[in-house]
């Protein structure tokens, strides 16, 4: 993405792009960029056109690629749905020659843009897509969910522009909506801007207005439970059943949660750092594995192991019982945190 960043700025364009990733957030905010630096004056239809690609196919997408600019320098051609690169195989031999002519030989006075899949699979076996990449006139752009420190500084970025502060805790929750991806993110900042009031955002502010996912929810039941508030622990339990979320998915959450805990803490004692945390809870996830790090510090390991013990009886009980199980749910909380 930094490099289309940068012919965005230098406007100077390549003849195509490719965009393929789970962050369609970042495609479609840097895209709007690169239209209005490229056409800033664009009028749907002359010299600028949006096709489907599942409508036209790759033929009549080039036919129209091929064609001179009405009264102007450039064109911009955007094409959606596309899913030339993964299909490649499923183009007949002609398809694939013109296709392949054209990313060799594009014509200099239009910028076709390919929006592809989520993923792409063995990008080194796929003809079309090295062809691509090998051109000097092409780019294929992956568009990865942010994480981490990547997340904060977005995160941070954004609010800097409307000069908004924010709580460190408030920064905590949001990490864990913006890992969902950024299009929910945008809107929950964009209305904790309009409540704060250009201020700050804390973290009451957010736990207020933010919808939280299942996993943040966890996060905080996790925290009650360590932190030994039994009475908000059991208003969350009530608060997750409501929402008619699975208990199988609220106990192998907790199970998961508790059993990172206690390889992080076991880690902690031994004297290792952050590398070996991602090695064995196979995550690349900073902000998952620092947020834990705070959870295990006032909790020895013993207790941790205790609770999972539990966590596990739990799991036994639940499957071989008819009782209700938001109340086999509170029986564990009572007798793990009162």
């Amino acid at each position: 993405m930094d490099n289309f960043i940068k012919d965005i700025k230098e406007n100077k364009f390549r003849n195509i792009y490719y965009f393929y990733g789970n962050e369609r957030y970042l495609i479609d905010f840097y895209l709007k960029q690169a239209e209005n630096t490229a056409l800033p004056n664009k009028i749907e239809g002359i010299n600028y056109s949006i096709l489907n690609y599942q409508e036209m196919g790759i033929g009549q997408i080039i036919s129209e690629a091929n064609t001179i600019p009405f009264m102007g320098d450039r064109k911009l051609l955007i094409v959606k749905n596309a899913e030339l690169l993964s299909k490649e195989k499923q183009l007949s031999p002609g398809e694939y020659k013109n296709a392949e002519e054209y990313i060799k030989n594009p014509n200099p006075s239009c910028i076709l843009v390919f929006l592809g899949e989520n993923e792409l699979k063995n990008l080194a076996k796929n003809k079309l897509a090295l062809t691509l990449k090998n051109s000097s006139q092409g780019r294929l752009i992956e568009s990865k969910k942010l994480k981490g420190t990547d997340l904060k500084r977005w995160i941070q970025g954004f609010l800097d522009e409307n000069k908004v502060k924010i709580y460190p805790e408030a920064m905590d929750i949001l990490l864990m909506v913006g890992e969902k991806g950024l299009y929910n993110l945008h809107n929950e900042l964009e209305k904790l801007i309009l409540y704060s009031m250009g201020e700050i955002i804390t973290d009451e502010l957010v736990k207020d207005l933010v919808t939280l996912t299942p996993e943040g929810k966890i996060f905080e039941l996790t925290d009650a439970v360590i932190n030994k508030q039994g009475i908000k622990a059991l208003e969350l339990i009530d608060e997750y059943f409501a929402a008619r979320e699975q208990p199988i998915v609220l106990r192998s959450m907790l199970i998961s949660s508790f059993r990172r805990m206690i390889i992080i803490k076991n880690a902690l004692q031994e004297g290792y750092m952050k590398p070996v945390y991602r090695e064995y809870l196979d995550t690349g996830s900073d902000f998952l594995i620092d947020k834990t790090v705070r959870q295990v510090k006032n909790i020895s390991l013993q207790e941790l192991l205790k609770i999972y013990d539990e966590l596990y009886n739990l799991e036994f009980t639940s499957r071989n019982s008819k009782q209700e199980q938001s109340v086999l749910v509170k029986d564990f909380i009572i007798r793990t945190v009162f």
